[in-house]
């Protein structure tokens, strides 16, 4: 009953007959952490439209998409895009951010999300780190996609995602109920493969992120519109702010730039990501020479073949999609630590050198040579283009068997059961969870109200 009234509700004639397959229009759904502001996330939405405009116009098939955004005032970049792919798909931009425990959220359920999901064949979720109880919400918002997707007969597909550790376990036994219910996984890293084999999954495919098939997509449109020079030669340095930096890494950090600056004779270039300068420019401004930002008026696109246009020496970096973008462009670089567990796992599967500060600060000499040696080699760069044809030709065999498939996709009843289950039991969590919220904030309260005597507690009122 749901499933009919959220089909009528987004009902609508299409002007491209022609272009139905076995009485199937291909709508997809992309969600994923759009509209945060974040570089990594912005590139991997950006290669998501370019890959299927170019499957699109390959296969002389018309696709709508349907992009989930957290919030649609920070994806306006992406509008000059969207008037530049080819006239076979047609992109929306829909913000569905899910505000817990309110009515609000009705509201998003039942008409936003359902009636998306109810004209959609296919759900694709990710890539980036989507499946982590840190923030909690954001992996809750989802996994409640996941079981509404399957509820309204749509496949689903985690594509290029990460995992890190699990803390809750009921949280994590909710995840690996629903995520069973996935018509597959493909996971970026070996770390993420461990995490869900933990959890007893199935059905998975370890390839890579799905920023690996940005640089063939790009090439086509921009790299021949760039006109930067400069006879400079540059390091290029980006650092998570969210990171916490000791005063002791900081220092000992600084005189190892200092060293490489010598070795190299180069100018260091802060690349500014995610507008997080503010917080470590005071810090380590003294090393800095100049600062290239982000902004919302470039595609993430524009911004890394504009940075790597330039006279690059060496990319030092704790930020996997900034790496990844050095690597499929053949420039030196050089990891740094991180809180989250994705960098040092794509340092190990790539060989990437990676730093420890202040360890490796007295072999950074060697440390280097072997970042350039390595690179001039060129194993790793073949690599990462094996992965990329992996996993260009795994999505495409996805949608071509949604599209083309000559069995309907109804959907099994225990699969609409275990949805159902599952969606019912992050609504139960979230329940306790505001609940628990709201004792710990009244049992405050009462505490300072005893804390200045407003109220006392075991005395007769004579």
């Amino acid at each position: 009953m749901i499933y009919i009234v959220c089909s009528k509700l987004m009902k609508h004639k299409t002007k491209h007959k022609y272009f139905i397959v076995n009485n199937k229009l291909l709508r997809i759904v992309l969600a994923g952490h759009w509209g945060l502001t974040n570089f990594g996330d912005d590139l991997i939405l950006e290669t998501w439209l370019r890959f299927l405009n170019k499957f699109s116009q390959e296969h002389d098939l018309y696709i709508e998409v349907y992009v989930l955004t957290l919030d649609n005032r920070n994806v306006l970049n992406f509008y000059k895009l969207k008037g530049s792919l080819g006239k076979n798909i047609y992109v929306k931009f829909i913000e569905y951010k899910f505000p817990f425990m309110s009515l609000t959220s009705i509201y998003q359920i039942l008409l936003i999300l359902l009636p998306v999901l109810a004209r959609s064949n296919l759900v694709f979720l990710g890539g980036g780190g989507l499946i982590n109880d840190y923030p909690r919400e954001l992996m809750i918002h989802y996994l409640i996609i996941i079981a509404l997707a399957k509820i309204m007969k749509c496949r689903v597909v985690l594509a290029g995602v990460g995992a890190e550790e699990f803390n809750s376990k009921i949280l994590r036994a909710i995840c690996n109920h629903l995520l069973r219910l996935a018509d597959l996984i493909v996971v970026r890293d070996n770390h993420t493969l461990f995490q869900f084999y933990n959890l007893g999954l199935k059905n998975i495919e370890k390839i890579c992120d799905i920023s690996f098939l940005g640089e063939r997509l790009w090439e086509e449109d921009i790299i021949n519109t760039l006109s930067v020079q400069t006879n400079r030669k540059y390091i290029v340095l980006s650092l998570r702010a969210g990171e916490k930096y000791s005063e002791e890494y900081l220092r000992s950090f600084k005189e190892l730039i200092r060293k490489i600056k010598s070795l190299l004779n180069c100018y260091l270039v802060y690349a500014n990501i995610r507008n997080d300068l503010r917080s470590l420019y005071c810090k380590i401004y003294d090393i800095i020479d100049e600062v290239w930002t982000y902004n919302s008026r470039e595609l993430p696109s524009e911004y890394a073949l504009h940075l790597m246009r330039r006279n690059i020496k060496l990319i030092l970096s704790n930020r996997l999609h900034f790496l990844i973008i050095g690597l499929l462009r053949k420039m030196p670089i050089i990891a740094l630590p991180s809180r989250w567990k994705k960098v040092e796992v794509f340092s190990k599967e790539f060989r990437v050198p990676l730093l420890r500060i202040p360890n490796s600060l007295y072999t950074s000499d060697g440390e280097l040579e072997f970042a350039h040696n390595e690179m001039t080699i060129g194993w790793r760069y073949n690599l990462a283009l094996s992965l990329r044809t992996r996993l260009e030709s795994t999505l495409k065999n996805i949608i071509l068997d949604v599209l083309y498939s000559s069995v309907k996709y109804t959907g099994e009843v225990s699969t609409l059961l275990k949805a159902s289950i599952g969606f019912l039991s992050l609504l139960l969590y979230l329940l306790a969870v505001h609940l628990s919220s709201v004792l710990k904030n009244s049992i405050y309260v009462i505490q300072l109200l005893v804390r200045f005597k407003l109220i006392e507690f075991g005395q007769n009122n004579v």
